[in-house]
């Protein structure tokens, strides 16, 4: 597998599915699976369960999402908080960061739907500073692009890796 970490708005999405069709590769979304599994959205399971059973849910999907055929993955911002998380991540594929200018992602992003911001885009710069010895972590840094330019670095990935 190859994840895609990095925070909210850096395009893990909708870069990440672009560079999967590119690619005839499978794109897998642990969010949208975390979603489904709950049969909510992930605000209304902060709201109903708080933060931890999200993360608890989150672990779940990565974990079956770990076993499906060889793709891309797009994960949640915070997944690489987890220890257990990171391991599985490292154990199945190589992790590639999506590392956008905090500023930028800041500027753009609409927190509508983001749990974690309900208070306002200013805890978004914190959130970043916690994380980002963890997002640093990864396999290979992407710094922004093009769907096709994503593809490409995953192409070398993936040689690189022999995955």
């Amino acid at each position: 597998m190859i994840y895609l970490t990095g925070m909210m708005g850096s395009g893990k999405s909708q870069l990440g599915s672009a560079a999967a069709r590119i690619l005839n590769l499978p794109f897998y979304s642990t969010d949208d699976m975390a979603e489904r599994r709950a049969g909510m959205t992930i605000s209304e399971i902060f709201e109903a369960y708080g933060e931890e059973r999200f993360r608890d849910i989150e672990s779940e999907v990565l974990r079956s999402v770990s076993l499906l055929p060889f793709g891309i993955v797009s994960t949640g911002g915070g997944i690489i908080l987890r220890e257990r998380n990171r391991l599985i991540m490292a154990e199945t594929g190589k992790t590639l960061w999506l590392h956008r200018d905090i500023a930028d992602t800041a500027a753009t992003l609409d927190t509508t739907g983001r749990p974690l911001l309900k208070n306002g885009r200013d805890a978004l710069f914190s959130i970043y500073e916690a994380r980002l010895p963890l997002y640093r972590m990864a396999d290979m840094e992407f710094t922004g692009g093009t769907a096709e330019a994503l593809a490409e670095a995953i192409k070398i990935l993936i040689k690189k890796s022999g995955l």
